[in-house]
């Protein structure tokens, strides 16, 4: 979570200010910005959570996750230049809002798979101090490193944290552990009969 929702956040709140600084490209209007924004938070970001959310049975959480932060991927690396076509800058915004959008609304699934109906709200509670920290984490950046290193190292810092999540995703399995989650006692009713299941299968 921490990774994955490094960059779009980041972008979120400093999409407004690289689009309007006229430091080292031609400003974009506000009207033009805050329409991106408009549409992203509200159309693109809804529909994505509509969509996303029946698709998740068909494709599962792998195939969709990694299609998102590829997409992720994609914007980290072209929105620095893309400023310069706002039609460009204005499909980046768009697709930040899609990404998290869609993150949001099939990772509580995944972690209901992985560890349970007990267990999984429990979990993800815990998962979701990623994104605090992602946050927390952007707030210092753009105090401290913002100034010194600007916009184009942040992106690409941002880039570089879309590695690592598809690189983890790569490496991910997404099923139920049911040995490990019994000994902690974290089943019921169907957890249970399926141990038991598979405990007279063996004899």
């Amino acid at each position: 979570m921490l990774f994955s929702n490094y960059f779009g956040t980041f972008f979120m709140y400093a999409y407004k200010t690289y689009g309007e600084n006229k430091g080292s490209h031609p400003p974009i209007s506000d009207s033009v910005l805050t329409w991106a924004a408009s549409i992203g938070a509200g159309l693109v970001n809804g529909c994505t959570r509509l969509i996303l959310g029946s698709l998740l049975d068909k494709h599962g959480f792998k195939k969709l996750f990694a299609i998102l932060m590829f997409c992720q991927l994609v914007v980290s690396l072209v929105c620095y230049h893309a400023v310069y076509w706002p039609w460009l800058y204005f499909l980046c915004i768009l697709l930040n809002y899609m990404s998290l959008g869609g993150m949001f609304t099939i990772f509580p699934v995944c972690v209901q798979n992985v560890f349970g109906l007990e267990s999984g709200p429990q979990i993800y509670v815990w998962i979701l101090l990623g994104s605090f920290v992602a946050s927390v984490l952007n707030t210092l950046s753009t105090i401290y490193l913002l100034p010194s290193v600007g916009f184009q190292a942040l992106f690409y810092f941002g880039s570089v944290a879309q590695v690592i999540t598809l690189l983890i995703l790569h490496c991910f399995e997404e099923k139920l552990d049911v040995e490990r989650l019994a000994r902690f006692n974290a089943l019921k009713s169907d957890g249970q009969i399926e141990v038991k299941q598979k405990s007279g299968d063996e004899h």
